[in-house]
């Protein structure tokens, strides 16, 4: 991708110019083909339904975290340590670092295993922008927030819920339109 400031060839994908260190984001993003199409590259995240943030201390015990995913229905907790996201424990995090290899679930912490600093997204960050983070992240769950505190968790679900709904009202517009 060239640089719009300098001209360099960057890498496709790339934020920021290798050479001049421009911003670039935004400059790849393809003109939409479709209702669909336009509604992911200009909807911000807050136009999906995601679910409010539910969080845990990173001093809470494993025992802890289990209860509060069981008790919310939840596939993560956002950690927490002086008001400050320091973390995502998920459902990941339980069989890769927990399943077969912790037994007294009482003696370790959350913050020893959580997944630290998590990437977030802001309520006006566009779904393709989230949709991007989660595939080349492997992520299947987001932080969303606000004013540097967490306002809810952008899961995958949500965005195939919001992509089936979005394809949903573009078919019956074009429908309509033939």
């Amino acid at each position: 991708m060239i640089c719009p400031q300098c001209q360099h060839d960057n890498i496709e994908g790339d934020d920021f110019c290798a050479d001049c260190g421009g911003d670039m984001m935004g400059n790849d993003i393809p003109a939409p083909a479709n209702a669909v199409q336009k509604s992911l590259i200009e909807d911000p995240v807050s136009q999906v339904e995601f679910s409010e943030a539910s969080t845990i201390d990173a001093g809470a015990t494993l025992d802890e975290a289990l209860r509060q995913l069981a008790d919310v229905r939840k596939g993560c907790l956002l950690v927490m340590k002086d008001s400050k996201l320091v973390g995502i424990f998920t459902e990941r995090d339980i069989l890769q670092k927990v399943a077969g290899q912790i037994t007294d679930l009482k003696s370790r912490q959350v913050g020893d295993l959580m997944t630290p600093d998590p990437e977030t997204l802001k309520p006006t960050d566009s779904v393709a922008s989230a949709l991007k983070m989660m595939y080349i992240g492997g992520y299947r769950h987001l932080p969303v927030v606000s004013d540097n505190q967490p306002t809810g968790i952008l899961s995958i679900r949500h965005l195939l819920g919001y992509i089936a709904r979005t394809f949903k009202v573009a078919m019956k517009e074009h429908q309509g339109t033939s």
